[in-house]
C-alpha cells in the first residue's frame, strides 16, 4: 500500500542518513537495512547486509535459512546449501532442516549439470573433466543411462580414462549388462606405482563392481576383478576372502 511504501521510503531515508553520519552497523540499524532490502527485492544488498548481520549472531537459524533462500534465488547454489548446513548443524534434530539441505544441493546439482553441458565445447581431451563430472552427477539422478554416455565420453581424454572407464564398468555391472562391464574393466589400467588417489578410486570402483558380479552369481567374472587387486594390494579390505571364498565355489 501508499502507507507502507511511504513507510519504507522514510525508513530507507532514516537509515541513509545515520549511515552518513558515521553510524554503527549495530544490529538494530543491519536489521532494519535487511529487512527494507529483502522487502524491495534489492537482493545483492539484502544479502551483503544479511551476511554482516550474521557476524553478529553466527548460530541464528532464522536469518541462515533467509540468507540460503536469498542465494538459491539468486542461484548461489553452493551458499544455499553451505549456509542451509549451518542451520542444521545448530539444529541437528530438524528433520525439515535435513529436507532443505537435501533440496538445496539438488538444486545445486541441476544447476551444475547445465553448467557443465553449456561449457563442453567438443574437444575429447579438455572436456574429458566435465564429462565425468556430469556422469557422476546423472548417476547421482539416477539416469544411468546418460551418464554411462557422459563416462564414454570422458573416456576418450587421457588424463580421466581409467577413472571413467572404471566408473563406466561399474555402471555397467550395476545395470546387470556383466560381458559389457567385464570388458570395460579389463580395459583400466591398475599399477602398483599409480597415483594413489587415484589407485584408491580404481580399487573402489573394481571391487564394487566384483561384489555386484559376486551377488548375482556371476564368480568367475568377480574373482578375476579380485584377483586384479590382490595383485597391486592384497591388504584392500577383504579382497583375499573373497578370492578363498570364489576359488571354492
Amino acid at each position: 500500500s501508499e502507507a507502507q511504501r511511504g513507510h519504507r521510503e522514510s525508513a530507507r531515508d532514516y537509515l541513509e542518513r545515520y549511515y552518513a553520519a558515521a553510524g554503527a552497523k549495530e544490529v538494530t540499524a543491519l536489521k532494519l537495512d535487511f529487512d527494507l532490502s529483502i522487502e524491495a527485492g534489492e537482493d545483492e544488498r539484502a544479502n551483503s547486509v544479511g551476511l554482516e548481520l550474521l557476524k553478529h549472531d553466527p548460530a541464528n537459524t532464522e536469518l541462515l535459512l533467509a540468507l540460503a533462500a536469498l542465494a538459491a534465488k539468486m542461484r548461489r547454489y553452493a551458499e544455499a546449501v553451505s549456509l542451509a548446513t549451518r542451520a542444521l548443524t545448530a539444529n541437528p534434530a530438524d528433520p525439515q532442516l535435513r529436507q532443505l539441505v537435501k533440496h538445496y544441493e539438488q538444486d545445486f546439482a541441476r544447476y551444475r549439470i547445465e553448467e557443465l553441458r553449456n561449457q563442453i565445447k567438443n574437444s575429447p581431451e579438455e572436456d574429458a573433466p566435465l564429462h565425468l563430472e556430469l556422469g557422476d552427477l546423472l548417476h547421482d539422478f539416477g539416469q544411468l543411462n546418460d551418464a554411462i554416455v557422459e563416462y564414454q565420453q570422458a573416456a576418450l581424454g587421457g588424463a580421466c580414462r581409467n577413472i571413467a572407464r572404471a566408473k563406466l564398468g561399474y555402471v555397467l555391472a550395476f545395470k546387470g549388462l556383466y560381458s559389457e562391464a567385464e570388458e570395460m574393466l579389463s580395459e583400466v589400467e591398475l599399477r602398483i606405482d599409480q597415483p594413489s588417489e587415484e589407485a584408491v578410486k580404481l580399487k573402489a570402483l573394481l571391487f564394487r563392481s566384483a561384489e555386484i558380479m559376486e551377488k548375482d552369481n556371476e564368480f568367475s567374472r568377480a574373482l578375476k576383478i579380485f584377483k586384479r587387486i590382490f595383485r597391486v594390494d592384497a591388504g584392500y579390505r577383504d579382497v583375499v576372502t573373497k578370492i578363498e571364498k570364489l576359488q571354492h565355489l
